[in-house]
């Protein structure tokens, strides 16, 4: 049965109603209000402005052109410092005519109104350099001519003394004379003839030829490892006191064996066997123990890392090993003090290379000598080097008053090799602690020495002029 019709019309009539009201669009959100600020909230400043140095300076402010990027050094060996203050460490000297690179320019004091900084470290005063366009470049020092092994000939005075003279005019006039004792070494740079008589032009002036000894230097040079690596040790090198010397192989260890043969000092040899006083360097064959120095290679020191150079010298072989790490890279013999304990054992480092320097006795030691121009210098305790000795060729004995005695091959290797390198123009090079290529000296009664307590040295009183 159908609904009635009056029905029917309502429900449309609510459909539709029911439509129209969903249609509608939606009545929009109401914006928030903005919060008022907090009473406390600071904003953050803007950014300070970068500090202006008050010490910066440019090349113009010297009166140089503004574009100047290379010095050349016109003192003579002034001191490079690790500041631009008086006060500075040295760091090392460099030589009058190198020329180094600008890195930059500062404003000093009344002492020094400028000071530029040099490449590849260091500062020195404006008034020490001059501004150039010729490009960087500084000779490598000690200056060696090609085919010599030393920067110059050696002599030294007679048991009958010299004189030297300030210059021509003096030697004529005997005027201006300094009196050498015997036991002064001299360099000299070359011969003058002056009213008939030969003088040498040395490091202390004119003085007479016929009053000087030549020096002969040591041809000796050591083993480069690097080059030729020892694959059986120990090794022995045999040794003696002069030029000529021979040591005698004999047939059994006893002094009244036959002789087998004969071999020239510094002669490598094998090392098969050691008994008391007795080396056996092959079959049936013996060395006196005198007269061979043999070698080991030794462990890395505690507290050395581990492939860091260092060397070893055996005071009781008289030898010297340079290493990297565990490996041995140069084997030679040495002189060190004559007296035992003159070179003492301990655990050193380098502290200052110096291409030449001077050596004179101390005023408490019995023999007088001042020793001039001393090559390949580097110095590990204060007064005592690793340098070159051209003045004997005893190595392998012990000969010196102290100092490491090396020939002048071998000294100007380890030179070279030691770190830290002297730039090209310097002549010294300072070394401060930690750094430092470590110097092992030990011997038989202090094998594993203690390291040195540099605090002890004296230190130096008063400023370097820059």
């Amino acid at each position: 049965m159908s609904a009635p019709r009056s029905v029917v019309a309502a429900l449309l009539l609510l459909l539709a109603a029911t439509a129209t009201t969903s249609a509608q669009p939606a009545a929009p959100t109401p914006t928030p209000e903005p919060k008022a600020p907090s009473p406390d909230r600071v904003d953050a400043p803007p950014p300070a402005p970068a500090p202006v140095d008050p010490t910066a300076a440019t090349p113009a402010d010297l009166g140089w052109p503004a574009d100047t990027t290379t010095v050349e050094v016109t003192a003579a060996s002034p001191h490079v410092l690790d500041a631009p203050i008086r006060k500075g460490k040295p760091l090392g000297k460099i030589m009058r005519g190198t020329r180094t690179g600008l890195l930059g320019v500062r404003r000093g004091d009344r002492r020094c109104k400028f000071w530029v900084e040099l490449a590849p470290r260091g500062w020195l005063c404006a008034t020490r350099v001059a501004p150039t366009t010729a490009p960087p470049g500084g000779e490598v020092f000690p200056i060696v001519a090609a085919g010599e092994i030393l920067p110059g000939t050696y002599y030294d005075v007679g048991p009958d003394g010299a004189w030297a003279y300030a210059d021509k005019t003096a030697a004529r006039e005997s005027t201006e004379v300094k009196e050498l004792i015997p036991g002064t070494m001299l360099v000299s740079r070359g011969r003058v003839r002056i009213d008939g008589r030969v003088y040498l032009d040395t490091n202390k002036g004119l003085v007479e030829a016929t009053q000087l000894r030549g020096m002969r230097p040591s041809q000796w040079v050591g083993l480069d490892l690097r080059a030729t690596p020892i694959t059986g040790w120990p090794i022995g090198l045999t040794v003696g006191k002069r030029r000529g010397d021979v040591v005698i192989v004999r047939a059994a260890a006893d002094k009244k064996a036959a002789e087998v043969r004969r071999i020239e000092r510094r002669t490598q040899v094998a090392v098969a066997e050691e008994v008391p006083g007795w080396v056996r360097i092959g079959d049936g064959e013996w060395l006196a123990r005198a007269d061979v120095r043999v070698v080991t290679p030794q462990p890395v020191p505690d507290g050395v890392p581990a492939d860091a150079q260092w060397i070893d010298v055996d005071l009781d072989e008289q030898t010297l090993i340079a290493y990297q790490g565990a490996t041995p890279q140069y084997l030679t013999l040495v002189s060190t003090g004559i007296r035992r304990g003159a070179t003492p054992a301990g655990l050193y480092r380098i502290r200052a290379k110096a291409s030449t320097t001077r050596m004179a006795a101390e005023a408490d030691e019995a023999k007088l000598y001042d020793v001039s121009a001393v090559p390949w210098a580097m110095r590990f305790k204060a007064g005592l080097y690793l340098h070159a000795a051209y003045w004997h060729d005893a190595f392998g004995v012990r000969r010196s008053h102290g100092c490491v005695n090396l020939s002048p091959r071998d000294a100007r290797a380890l030179y070279e090799w030691a770190t830290p390198v002297q730039p090209p123009g310097w002549s010294e090079v300072e070394v401060e602690l930690p750094a430092g290529v470590v110097v092992r000296i030990r011997d038989a009664k202090k094998p594993n020495p203690t390291w040195f307590n540099y605090a002890r040295e004296r230190k130096q009183a008063k400023p370097i002029d820059p």
